[in-house]
Formats: structure tokens, C-alpha cells, sequence
């Protein structure tokens, strides 16, 4: 059985190479843990931050799974880092606080040029 704090499911894929946009972020645990933090770090090495704790207004607490909307879908090709930091609710006061890390890649395939006209050419009816 997996530890509480061991990521056990993500959305996108710890390595995988997603061929869509990705509009949102999932992250499943080993047991209930808090979400405190949650970031990711663009293919510009823009960091933003998708949810903190402290700020805030609607607590992701005591649950195995999360899902963040982004903000924007992630559509740039390039590789892309989640970033995060849990607790697990101890007895008391104390709780165990682990961060973790994956990335993963986003390749779209390419649009094809669409077909154009000649420029400069004309047909005649005969």
C-alpha cells in the first residue's frame, strides 16, 4: 500500500508526451493529504503559481485527488514542471509536510497549411 504522500495518479503523466492541449492538472495520493502549493514551471521557465493555501479562498483539504483548472490551456510545445507541497494531518498539532515535482512534455501535431489559391492565375471558360 503507498504511503499518504506518495503521488500515485497525475494528469498529465509523470514523462509523458501529450499530443492535446491540457486544460486542467490532476494529482492523486497514496491516502488524505492538505494541498498547501501548487505550481508550474512553463517551457520560458515562466513560474506560476496555481494554488496556495494561504491565499487561497477554497481550501483543498484532507483528499486523496485534486484537480486545478489552469488558467489557460497549455498549448506551447516544450516541457512543462508541476510543482507540490502537501501535508498529511497528524495527531495533534504535527503533520508531515512532503514536496514533489514531475514534468512532462507537450507536442502538438502540427495544422496543416490550408490550400490557397495561385496568386496571379485565372481560368477561362471556353
Amino acid at each position: 500500500m503507498p504511503a499518504a504522500t506518495e503521488l500515485t495518479y497525475s494528469f498529465p503523466g509523470a514523462g509523458t508526451i501529450e499530443r492535446e492541449p491540457v486544460p486542467f492538472v490532476q494529482l492523486g495520493f497514496g491516502g488524505a493529504v492538505d494541498m498547501v502549493t501548487v505550481s508550474i514551471i512553463e517551457p520560458d521557465n515562466t513560474q506560476t503559481e496555481l494554488y496556495n493555501a494561504a491565499t487561497d479562498l477554497v481550501p483543498m483539504k484532507t483528499n486523496a485527488m485534486f484537480a486545478i483548472t489552469l488558467p489557460t490551456s497549455l498549448d506551447a510545445p516544450g516541457n512543462y514542471r508541476i510543482s507540490y507541497t502537501i501535508t498529511v494531518p497528524g495527531k495533534g498539532t504535527t503533520a508531515e509536510t512532503k514536496s514533489g515535482a514531475f514534468s512532462f512534455t507537450i507536442d502538438l501535431p502540427r495544422q496543416p497549411a490550408a490550400d490557397t489559391p495561385e496568386q496571379g492565375k485565372t481560368s477561362k471558360a471556353d
